[in-house]
């Protein structure tokens, strides 16, 4: 098995003022992992606040809130707005604008985005909607079903735990990725591995993991077919 660890104080910060950006990356300076097939990043926004519209293309982006309301609007017509156990899902195809902004001029909104990217040369239709999920105790809950991307597919899950409660998620195929970040708790994988809050865990070429929370526990865990993963430990 493979496997690499980044630890919270290991996360690239970006600030802006109006907002805080924590990437989690393999060298400062480069703001992906796993050559940018994925991105994993944690912000906040001030209240009233919002990110300038962007361009991207050929990528998926799920954005999580963790706590706050966020307004997402694109330039195909859509206005999401999302809160704790609502996920924003956009899929850009060959290009769409959009921009992120904090519904409330109370208080800072914290969320965690994950942005997969597609090949360049599939012709899939630009898509923004948002994904709901009953949030249950104990429970890993699947967000997503399964979308098809250049990466072939791949699953994302909310897990929510009391303290003790043990998961085993078992992979869909030996030479897949796993990752999970820690949104807040504190977690064992594999009963070796200690995870905290905003720590992130990837691994391959495993069958199974297994996920213990042993402090009250949420956290995100991806699958996808990614085949360049390369050793790391903390």
């Amino acid at each position: 098995m493979q496997t690499f660890t980044f630890k919270s104080d290991n996360r690239l910060l970006e600030t802006r003022g109006f907002a805080k950006i924590y990437h989690v990356c393999e060298d400062i300076g480069k703001k992906g992992i796993f050559d940018d097939f994925i991105k994993l990043r944690e912000f906040s926004l001030k209240p009233g606040m919002g990110f300038l519209p962007q361009l991207h293309r050929s990528v998926d982006i799920i954005t999580i809130p963790l706590k706050g309301i966020i307004e997402q609007n694109n330039d195909l017509g859509n206005k999401l707005i999302a809160q704790n156990g609502e996920y924003c899902f956009l899929s850009t195809g060959s290009g769409v604008m959009h921009y992120e902004f904090n519904k409330s001029y109370d208080e800072n909104l914290h969320c965690l985005e994950i942005e997969i990217k597609r090949k360049a040369s599939e012709k899939n239709s630009p898509k923004n909607t948002i994904l709901k999920l009953e949030e249950r105790s104990n429970t890993l809950l699947q967000i997503n079903n399964r979308y098809a991307t250049g990466l072939e597919q791949y699953s994302i899950y909310k897990g929510t735990s009391e303290k003790g409660k043990a998961f085993t998620h078992q992979l869909q195929h030996y030479e897949n990725t796993v990752i999970l970040y820690v949104i807040k708790g504190d977690l064992l994988i594999n009963e070796s591995t200690h995870l905290k809050s905003k720590d992130t865990f990837a691994s391959r070429y495993t069958e199974a993991l297994t996920i213990t929370c042993t402090k009250k526990s949420d956290f995100i865990l991806i699958e996808l077919p990614l085949q360049n993963l390369q050793q790391k430990t903390a």
